[in-house]
C-alpha cells in the first residue's frame, strides 16, 4: 500500500511476505525519486504496483517482468526474482559495512 512507504526512515514495508511476515526493505534516495515519478504517472489507488484490474500482481507476473527486463539489458544468465534479495548484501560488504548491521537489515 502507498502508506507502507516511510520517507523519513527510507524503508518500504512489505506486508504478508514469505512466511506471512511483514518485512522492512531499505530504499535509496534515487529509488524514492523514481517511486514518486511512477506515482505521478500511474496514480495507484491502494497498492503501489497494481495489476490491470487494480489488484496485486501474481508472482508469475513479477517473474515475467524481471525476466523481460533482464533480456532488455542483455543479461544472458537465468534471472529470477529471488536474486534481488541476494543482490542486497554484497555492495554493503564491499563498502565494509559491519556484518552485524547487514544481518539486522
Amino acid at each position: 500500500m502507498l502508506t507502507d512507504i516511510d520517507n523519513g526512515r527510507m524503508v518500504i514495508r512489505i506486508q504478508q511476505a514469505k512466511g506471512n511476515k511483514d518485512w522492512l526493505v531499505s530504499i535509496s534516495p534515487q529509488l524514492l525519486i523514481q517511486l514518486r515519478a511512477y506515482y505521478k504517472i500511474y496514480r495507484p489507488n491502494g497498492l503501489l504496483f497494481e495489476g490491470p484490474t487494480g489488484k496485486a500482481y501474481w508472482s508469475e507476473s513479477v517473474r515475467v517482468a524481471i525476466t523481460g527486463a533482464a533480456e532488455q539489458c542483455g543479461i544472458t544468465v537465468r534471472v529470477i526474482p529471488h536474486m534481488l534479495r541476494y543482490s542486497f548484501a554484497p555492495p554493503l560488504l564491499e563498502a565494509e559495512t559491519d556484518i552485524r548491521i547487514i544481518q539486522a537489515i
